[in-house]
């Protein structure tokens, strides 16, 4: 999160893991009285049993184990320290003892091995729910997209790409493709699944620079942006260049739907439109050929800018 702020997804994707391991973590514990059976768990090191400080049961430090880090960070990351103490210490009995003086370190150990495995599949089930966004989003295409509509999108994502072609498989309707002028060499083999779709089912596509929308707007009926990320005030991170799209769009009353899956729904809210911009490489506008140019002037690209929440009338995610 800190290598790369601008990612709000990514920070929302940490805060689920750790929702996820307090939520199981706080069900097992408080579970360990019961006689109901638990997943085998592998035995505990025989050097756990004693009271020499010289054997510690925990693994070594991570610049002295290398890639068996990496391997075993989950494992850190879930013991429990009553199970496992720290090295070096004099802890006599690595367990505590119940008010019956029976010794609970295997409870402990069973429930530890089972919060791992309920951890594991709650992190791959959010990996099947991300893989599966694009494939639950299109399913609103038919609502929201009618026969002879007038539909314009700016640089359009895998999601928004996918969401066009299903509404083309059902209905005919027109599309107005905004590309970047830089890029506008490239949008034919960037985008040729989604003009390859639209073709084959008798949808009309009609590429336009960005520079030239405004002639279009009028005849625009929804404009389509994908979502980088959604804060908590509905504010949305978008491709440069998109808010201004909407922002005509609001002119002309014309309807803008935003596309995103709900891990892109952030908890961030007090962050100033300012600060999610993300300020790119230049060269593509200005090259150090022009040396002349280049020695007077300060050329700033932006990557992705904030779209306040007034600007948009539809959000749709995958639930």
């Amino acid at each position: 999160m800190a290598a790369q702020p601008h990612e709000l997804a990514t920070g929302n994707i940490v805060r689920r893991v750790l929702g996820l391991i307090r939520d199981e973590a706080s069900e097992d514990r408080n579970d360990t009285s019961t006689n109901s059976p638990r997943p085998a768990s592998p035995p505990i090191p025989a050097s756990s049993h004693t009271s020499s400080p010289q054997k510690p049961v925990r693994p070594q430090a991570l610049a002295t184990i290398g890639s068996f880090a990496r391997t075993q960070s989950m494992f850190n990351l879930l013991s429990d320290p009553n199970v496992f103490p720290p090295a070096g210490s004099n802890a006599s009995t690595p367990g505590q003892v119940s008010g019956a003086s029976t010794p609970i370190l295997s409870s402990q150990a069973t429930n530890v091995s089972a919060l791992r495995s309920e951890v594991i599949d709650g992190i791959q089930e959010i990996m099947d729910e991300i893989k599966s966004v694009d494939e639950q989003v299109q399913t609103y295409a038919d609502i929201f997209i009618h026969p002879g509509d007038y539909i314009l999108v700016y640089q359009p994502s895998r999601t928004v790409q996918k969401f066009l072609a299903r509404a083309a498989s059902r209905r005919k309707f027109t599309l107005f493709l905004v590309v970047d002028p830089s890029s506008a060499t490239d949008s034919d083999s960037q985008y040729a699944s989604l003009l390859k779709s639209m073709s084959s089912s008798g949808s009309n596509v009609i590429t336009i620079l960005n520079s030239g929308l405004m002639v279009y707007m009028s005849r625009v009926d929804k404009v389509i942006l994908g979502a980088r990320a959604i804060t908590a005030q509905g504010g949305v991170v978008v491709d440069a260049g998109a808010a201004a799209i909407a922002r005509a769009a609001r002119e002309r009353r014309r309807t803008v739907i935003v596309l995103g899956g709900v891990y892109k729904l952030s908890s961030e809210s007090k962050l100033l439109p300012e600060s999610l911009v993300e300020w790119g490489d230049p060269s593509k506008y200005v090259s150090f050929a022009d040396g002349a140019l280049v020695s007077h002037v300060k050329v700033k690209s932006a990557v992705s800018e904030f779209l306040p929440a007034d600007h948009v009338d539809t959000y749709i995610t995958n639930l």
